[in-house]
Formats: C-alpha cells, structure tokens, sequence
C-alpha cells in the first residue's frame, strides 16, 4: 500500500475579543520584507507548468463562499504570480492524510469539527512537500475553516467586527491559502501569515508580500 507524505500545516487562531501574471511590487506596505518562513523546513514550491487547479467544498456554507474564495486567490495571484484554475465542486474533506481527488491541486472547505484539537483554531492550510527530478516541489494542497467560528467572522476583506470577533473572512481565507502555497508564519501582526487574526484589513504585508513573490518564482517541473 502506497504511503502518502506526510502533509504539513499551520493553523491560524481568534484573538480574544476583549484584547505569467506579474507580481506585486514589495513596496508601501507595512511590516518587513524579512517577516516571513516557509511551510516546509527548506523551500518547496508549487511547480509552474499550469494553474493549480481547484475544487470547493461548498457543503454549510454562504453562497457567498465561492466568491469569497475566488478574491482571496486572486490576491494570492497578484502578489505572487502563481496561477489558479477552479476545477468543480467536490464533497471531499481534507484531513492532512488523504491526497486530494484525482485532477486536483488543492481543496478549500469546510468543517463542523475542531481543527487539530484547538477550539480557538478559525483554519487550517497546507500543502505535501515532496522532490521530483531534484526539485522541491508541493502537491496537495488545501484550506479547511471551521465552519462556526468562521461564519462568527466579518464577510469580506475589511477591518471586521467593531465588537466581537476579530478578523474578517478574507483574512482568513488568505492566510491558509499563504500556508497552502507554502508559506510559514509571520513574527508581526502587520502581516497576513501572523498566527492571530487581527482586526487590520485583510492585506499583504512586506513580509507576506516577500515570500510569495520568492514561491511563484518557482521552476516549471515536469510530472510536479
């Protein structure tokens, strides 16, 4: 029997209420160029041949939740070059232990459960590293929020709730789509990969802006 590689993710957490595109320039932006880390121990990157192609799990959610998706990608494909093609629904839930659905690069859902065992925990992303003729490359790749806590977050890409929960959807969304295009966390919270959801809107940082643009520079690898 097969052995999957073992997937690596990161999750990203509340804040407790009472406290051949061409890429974005690193420039204007708050926080450093340096915040930023990479999934993996050692750089691994999505191969560049093709769009990494997509599927949504839209069971429970708005049916705002495709548009929603479709932003945060397209922020991720201004800063960092890579590419994105949707590819379907599915009903296919993502667990870190099973590839994705043949035809497919990365799932984006939902869940009723905790995530990794953390009640504060909004999502999860990540992606499996892997080596393919020399090259270190990732494969499948997914985001999957908790359905509750994320449906408690503001809609949209703004600053979020005045009173409540902090954060918004698609700042969420962006940043378990960073870990799935192989990005680490951030040391600051003027970054989207910082590991707390703040009530900032939901924009690149120079560090986050930095690494993406280092990820979609990545070879094109056959067979990746």
């Amino acid at each position: 029997m097969r052995r999957f590689p073992a997937v690596l993710l990161l999750t990203l957490a509340l804040c407790a209420p009472a406290t051949a595109h061409a890429a974005s320039p690193v420039t204007a932006r708050p926080g450093a160029a340096s915040d930023h880390a990479w999934l993996a121990p050692r750089l691994h990157r999505w191969s560049t041949c093709h769009p990494i192609r997509y599927r949504l799990n839209t069971s429970g959610m708005p049916r705002r939740w495709r548009h929603e998706v479709r932003r945060a990608l397209h922020r991720v494909t201004t800063a960092s070059g890579l590419r994105f093609r949707y590819a379907g629904r599915t009903s296919f839930v993502p667990d870190g232990r099973r590839p994705d659905p043949r035809g497919t690069d990365l799932v984006v859902a939902a869940t009723d459960h905790t995530i990794e065992g953390d009640a504060t925990a909004v999502g999860e992303g990540g992606a499996v590293p892997t080596t393919v003729r020399h090259h270190r490359v990732l494969r499948s790749g997914f985001v999957l929020v908790q359905h509750s806590l994320f449906a408690g977050l503001a809609a949209g890409f703004g600053r979020g709730h005045r009173i409540g929960e902090i954060g918004s959807q698609g700042r969420a969304l962006m940043h378990e789509l960073g870990h799935a295009v192989g990005l680490g966390h951030a040391q600051h919270p003027a970054e989207i990969m910082y590991p707390v959801l703040t009530r900032k809107p939901a924009r690149w940082g120079a560090g986050d802006l930095a690494g993406l643009r280092v990820l979609g520079s990545g070879p094109c690898v056959r067979g990746a």
